[in-house]
């Protein structure tokens, strides 16, 4: 086996090693890298965490300075390191279980002169010629493992005895470990052992189907690992222990947090340990320490002691009172990410009834603060269901639930849902028979906002004043909400071009906001961020940067590095920049690009590839590029901004009009008349639409000169 790898990995620069779970392929992979450890100069072994970025992120280089460095800016910078790199170099990328979200990503990584030795259950990773399917150690060395893994010698007399499990188990690897540690543990006969492993049902051969991706072995082994788990004599506490566990990630959890929440002794968990049921990993020592289930042994786990919530309730409630009280400055983001893995897992794994609604509701809150919005909408949803399924006279859980279902909607992109949302919420307040005045007010004010971003200007108008009306006709004194609506105004005038009416509602909502007695912070930013957006669009750059940075100074103390509202500030900056330097020779294109590219990384990174704040940092760099006259640069950036846009959006939606547009104007510029006119007449068609006269007169006029090209 070790020879084909290294007759792979020299001809190819890349292997995997692929099988079922516990077969032996992390085993495998580094006793190639001992048996030519003489062919290597350095040897590092990391454990794929979903896509390759963030798995390369992970290795540790020696006096590597990257505290200036953005996420993407470490990435690059670590990959231009291991390219100076040889032959003389092996890269173990273990579990790579999933196909790496950023297969661009994997792609760049095989391009690379050095060794890269990747294990994985999945056969289809990539062509046949990089693929080696694992197979079972020899007897021997079988025999050597178990009595390594036992700890006690076997006479020779006696191997016909132990070679009966190891046929029976399939050389599985991690089987092995756990057998000899149970029969040490319970000082166990091999034939005891083999009646306690033996199922009649895998004597028929005509039963067994032949899978790709071995199904059926890895049920079997699945089924050996839940009667070992049976036989064991594990106590009470052990087996909640593992059930707890199960709950965590791959990553796992910290062992002294893990003691903490559920009060368990060192020496149940240890004793685990030591009979290999749970994984302990010690990155920077003990104190570090993080323990988890390996995937087959958790499936065991689960299978046997059917985690519920009344079952882990401690455990979740530890949790939730944990994130709730930790501040963002005490927890390590590691830590928080780890313990948000549990609550989303429970949120798949455990039923729900009306009875656990309030519990739903406060692990949706702390999942969306922790940028798990998919994992956020799922609980609120399933919250809903039950709801409207148990009729609940509860308006104000009601309310809640609609509400954040729709603000997470929101920054899903998801329109129509959030729309759903908040009318449903209103309908709730108009049948309930109480005065809710200011909640309507407030909701109308959400769903205007929607609708704006929905592209349904008039609707959103509406709404904006069916709020205004409330808040003076029952004398709200609310200066919050007040400047809220004067600022979501102040966006409709903004898209409509009207820059006057929208400077004079945002100079409202900036003065209402500064003028109270605790201002908040968070929408005096959004105040100063609109001001310079106006002022950019009326080209006076030198003010638009100045509130633009003003903006970016607030949002920068009180939000986490990667929250979104991050990369708007530092996106529209870019823009900033760029305008200017396209119309005034004492700014410079190049100021810009560095604003553009931390905004990109942070969108990619919460909000994902195909969210439409990400289809705006690709407009930006796409504009970028073509003022400086990079017409091919500018339109690779435009396509991805277009295809995210007609993916998200409604076919008819402004924004996609606009880069339609940008794009009719790009190809003008090389020629390419026919690709030109295609996007300047979907253009032509959304704007006419939506009676944008002033854009509307723009694409003509390109449709003008692409007729007399």
């Amino acid at each position: 086996m070790f020879e084909k790898i290294r007759s792979v990995l020299c001809s190819l620069g890349t292997c995997i090693i692929y099988g079922i779970g516990g077969l032996g392929k992390s085993y495998c992979s580094l006793k190639y890298a001992v048996e030519y450890e003489d062919s290597y100069t350095q040897i590092q072994q990391i454990i794929f965490t979903g896509d390759i970025k963030n798995t390369i992120l992970k290795i540790k280089f020696t006096g590597l300075d990257e505290s200036h460095f953005s996420e993407d800016e470490k990435f690059e910078k670590r990959l231009s390191i291991l390219a100076s790199y040889g032959e003389d170099t092996l890269l173990i990328i273990d579990n790579m279980d999933t196909h790496p979200a950023d297969r661009e990503n994997y792609v760049r990584l095989k391009e690379l002169p050095i060794h890269i030795l990747f294990t994985s259950r999945e056969t289809d990773l990539d062509s046949e010629k990089f693929l080696l399917p694992i197979h079972p150690l020899s007897k021997q060395e079988q025999l050597q493992l178990f009595m390594h893994y036992g700890r006690f010698t076997i006479p020779e007399d006696e191997y016909g005895d132990y070679f009966k499990i190891f046929n029976m188990v399939e050389g599985h690897t991690l089987l092995l470990e756990l057998i000899a540690k149970t029969m040490t543990a319970e000082t166990l006969t091999p034939e005891e052992m083999t009646d306690i492993l033996y199922s009649p049902e895998y004597d028929d051969i005509s039963k067994v189907v032949i899978e790709k991706d071995n199904t059926y072995q890895q049920e079997k082994m699945n089924n050996f690992i839940s009667k070992l788990f049976d036989t064991s004599n594990l106590t009470d506490v052990q087996k909640e222990i593992l059930m707890n566990l199960s709950l965590t990630s791959i990553s796992g959890i910290r062992q002294r947090l893990f003691k903490q929440f559920l009060d368990y002794n060192n020496s149940d968990i240890n004793a685990l340990i030591r009979q290999s049921w749970i994984i302990q990993n010690r990155p920077n020592g003990p104190a570090s320490s993080q323990i988890h289930l390996h995937p087959v042994i958790k499936a065991a786990v689960i299978n046997n002691t059917e985690p519920s919530l009344e079952k882990c309730s401690v455990f979740i409630n530890k949790i939730i009172e944990f994130l709730k009280a930790a501040s963002a400055d005490v927890i390590e983001d590691s830590m928080s990410n780890d313990l948000c893995d549990v609550l989303a897992n429970a949120g798949l794994m455990f039923k729900y009834t009306s009875e656990h609604l309030g519990l739903m509701y406060d692990i949706a809150l702390i999942l969306w603060r922790s940028l798990m919005y998919h994992e956020s909408y799922s609980y609120l949803t399933k919250g809903l269901e039950l709801l409207n399924k148990e009729s609940s006279d509860d308006i104000e859980l009601q309310l809640s639930y609609y509400e954040t279902a729709g603000k997470v909607a929101v920054r899903l992109a998801d329109y129509e849902k959030a729309i759903t949302h908040y009318q449903s919420a209103i309908t709730t307040i108009e049948n309930s028979g109480q005065d809710f005045s200011e909640r309507l007010a407030t909701i109308y004010d959400k769903l205007g906002v929607v609708m704006r971003k929905a592209s349904k200007y008039e609707q959103a108008l509406d709404y904006f004043t069916k709020a205004q009306n409330i808040i003076d006709i029952n004398h709200i004194k609310n200066p919050e909400l007040t400047s809220d609506i004067y600022n979501d105004m102040g966006v409709i005038y903004i898209n409509l071009d009207i820059f006057d009416k929208a400077l004079a509602n945002y100079q409202k909502a900036r003065e209402i906001r500064e003028s109270v007695e605790n201002p908040d912070l968070e929408q005096i930013a959004y105040s100063y961020h609109n001001i310079g957006t106006v002022y950019q669009r009326q080209k006076k750059y030198a003010d638009a940067i100045t509130w633009h940075k003003k903006a970016l100074e607030i949002r920068q103390e009180i939000y986490p590095d990667n929250e979104p509202i991050i990369a708007a500030s530092l996106t529209m900056i870019g823009n900033d920049y760029t305008q200017a330097a396209k119309n005034d020779s004492s700014y410079h294109f190049n100021d810009a690009f560095e604003y553009f590219a931390k905004g990109l990384e942070i969108r990619k990174l919460t909000l994902g590839e195909t969210h439409p704040d990400t289809a705006w940092s690709y407009q930006s760099i796409g504009l970028w590029h073509f003022y400086q006259g990079e017409y091919e640069e500018a339109i690779e950036n435009y396509l991805k901004c277009l295809s995210i846009r007609k993916t998200i959006l409604q076919p008819s939606h402004a924004y996609t009009a606009e880069i339609s547009y940008l794009l009719g104007e790009a190809y003008l510029k090389i020629n390419q008349i026919h690709s030109a006119k295609e996007h300047l007449l979907l253009a032509e068609k959304i704007q006419a639409s939506l009676h944008k006269v002033k854009a509307l007169e723009k694409t003509q006029h390109l449709l003008k000169e692409c007729s007399l090209s």
